[in-house]
């Protein structure tokens, strides 16, 4: 999950094609819907579950990454729930957890970090292949912030 904009993505990272983008303000254009009425709030959503569903299922593709800018506690909360839902009910559906992608040096996102099972950076200097990015585990960062430690994954 991110805030940040595909062109953004599309210009940070190398292997896309093994990732499936779910650009919420792009689904929202293209359904064309007006979204003060409830249900086509309603409508969009089970858009978005649908397709987080069937791209799950791909054996092709490494993950889905999910651009939101309006990314939000209550909205990662009620993503998450939905994922939950769909690995419950989802025969063959590979939903293995949630990272948050953000700004290392000026994080849009960092009181969120605590909501995810790990944080990725973007590069800041060139494009690379999504594994090569730094991440930690957020739950290790910030029981470790007072010691010290960074709480980086062994990867990073």
């Amino acid at each position: 999950m991110t805030a940040e904009s595909q062109d953004k993505i599309r210009a940070t990272f190398l292997n896309l094609n093994m990732y499936y983008i779910l650009d919420t303000s792009e689904v929202i254009k293209n359904l064309g819907l007006d979204l003060t009425k409830p249900s086509n709030v309603y409508f969009i959503s089970e858009y978005i579950e649908k397709t987080i569903e069937q791209y799950s299922k791909s054996k092709r593709l490494w993950g889905i990454i999910y651009i939101n800018p309006n990314l939000n506690p209550q909205l990662v909360s009620a993503l998450n729930a939905m994922l939950r839902r769909i690995a419950d009910r989802c025969e063959g559906c590979r939903i293995d957890g949630t990272v948050l992608m953000d700004r290392q040096y000026f994080p849009k996102l960092r009181d969120m970090w605590k909501l995810f099972e790990e944080v990725m950076f973007f590069p800041e200097i060139r494009r690379v292949k999504m594994i090569e990015c730094r991440s930690f585990l957020p739950d290790s960062f910030f029981k470790n912030e007072n010691d010290g430690s960074d709480g980086e994954t062994e990867d990073s």
